[in-house]
């Protein structure tokens, strides 16, 4: 599986578009079974993007990410996606984002890992490196969520589509 990720970066950077570079990542994690989705919160500085790639590639290896914009009710909508958020998801709100603001920044890196601890490891060093506890990243527990979320990240007119409708509770 590593070859497989390592073929796409190589690839990718032949590719011109972002949205082609998206759809390339978007196949190749629907195939790799031990693919997570990293989303780093916009309380971690946007500019550190190099930085949590070392974390990662620490214990894993990183095969795409991208930066991504949140607008008016996206926040709210993003934690009330993920199943371990949904529970208190406006509770938890303004330790994830900053409600004062209209727009956040946050990141987001497909990976591969062997096994859930090689996730915990990543958490614990972006933790302890940027001293904000559990608001600072989260990885998707299973490959069903991984790919829920890639398909929202990776997908510009899901992504506008989610950024500019209005949140309503299932």
């Amino acid at each position: 599986m590593r070859y497989l990720a390592l073929l796409v970066l190589l690839i990718l950077p032949q590719v011109g578009r972002s949205s082609e570079l998206d759809s390339m990542a978007l196949r190749t994690a629907r195939e790799l079974k031990d693919f997570r989705m990293v989303c780093i919160w916009p309380r971690v500085p946007y500019s550190d993007e190099q930085k949590i790639l070392e974390f990662i590639n620490n214990h894993g290896t990183c095969f795409y990410h991208k930066k991504i914009t949140l607008l008016n009710d996206g926040p709210l909508k993003l934690l009330y996606r993920i199943p371990d958020k949904r529970p208190r998801y406006r509770k938890v709100l303004p330790k994830f984002f900053f409600v004062d603001r209209n727009v956040h920044h946050m990141m987001c890196f497909l990976i591969q890992i062997e096994d859930i601890w090689d996730g915990r490891h990543i958490k614990r060093d972006v933790r302890a490196y940027y001293q904000i506890g559990q608001y600072s990243i989260h990885i998707s527990d299973t490959h069903e969520q991984s790919l829920d979320l890639a398909e929202l990240f990776l997908d510009d007119d899901a992504l506008e589509e989610f950024n500019h409708s209005k949140f309503t509770e299932e």
